[in-house]
């Protein structure tokens, strides 16, 4: 195990300061160009000026987290998915040159990380965020940007069916994040990583070593799973 941050991709004083104050040698970090200033991680020399930065501060760069560029056309099934994917591919080969094991991937599409609420009061005058379904299940996106769970199975299939092999040849093990909230239709959009279930679909059909799960406990909490025995299984699975 390796203790790490999710780091910003420019550095930023503060936060790496702190990071190794509490004992981090270890990042995570998000590398897409609103971020970085820097083109993103599809191009190996801006990847590497991230990486680099890392280091000299005393970080490994273990993983990029979340999407990268858009990923819309590939998860809607757009027509120019097969170009994204590229991308994709060359932003695992980039990884794997730089020795970045780690991709923290989704598949939400259209509508990502999603909470309601910003201001529900906690212990100690603190304020924290939620979910309600109760206030979006009247709202719809338009229907451009909707999708539905088969569709959604179809394209993660598709994709995966090219980027996984390319993950395995560079060294980098593509981890799968769970669908948060882990609810399905979200404003219309389906969702599909809502359950354990949904994961052991991708790895029946993907028994590959770079095919991984990020393990969000309070995800897969949400979903009702027992998250003892879930860690316990795919452990013992190396998954």
């Amino acid at each position: 195990m390796k203790f790490s941050m999710l780091l910003p991709a420019k550095y930023d004083e503060r936060k790496w300061s702190l990071a190794k104050q509490i004992g981090v040698n270890h990042a995570i970090t998000k590398a897409a160009s609103d971020l970085s200033g820097l083109a993103d991680p599809s191009h190996f020399e801006s990847l590497r000026k991230i990486s680099d930065q890392f280091n000299q501060k005393g970080f490994a760069l273990e993983g990029l987290e979340g999407d990268q560029f858009d990923m819309q056309p590939i998860k809607l099934g757009l027509p120019d998915r097969d170009q994204t994917i590229e991308k994709y591919i060359q932003m695992l080969r980039n990884m794997g040159q730089l020795e970045i094991p780690l991709l923290c991937y989704n598949f939400m599409a259209t509508i990502g990380w999603f909470r309601t609420r910003v201001d529900i009061p906690e212990r100690g005058g603190a304020q924290v965020s939620g979910f309600y379904h109760e206030d979006v299940q009247n709202q719809l996106v338009s229907d451009e940007l909707r999708v539905t769970e088969e569709q959604l199975w179809d394209n993660l299939f598709y994709f995966l069916e090219a980027v996984l092999p390319e993950a395995k040849a560079s060294g980098v093990s593509m981890a799968l994040h769970p669908d948060d909230p882990p609810i399905s239709p979200l404003k219309g959009v389906g969702r599909i990583l809502t359950s354990a279930a949904a994961f052991e679909k991708v790895w029946d059909r993907f028994p590959i070593e770079s095919n991984k799960i990020t393990f969000c406990q309070a995800s897969f909490l949400t979903m009702g799973e027992n998250i003892q025995q879930l860690a316990a299984l795919w452990l013992e699975q190396k998954r």
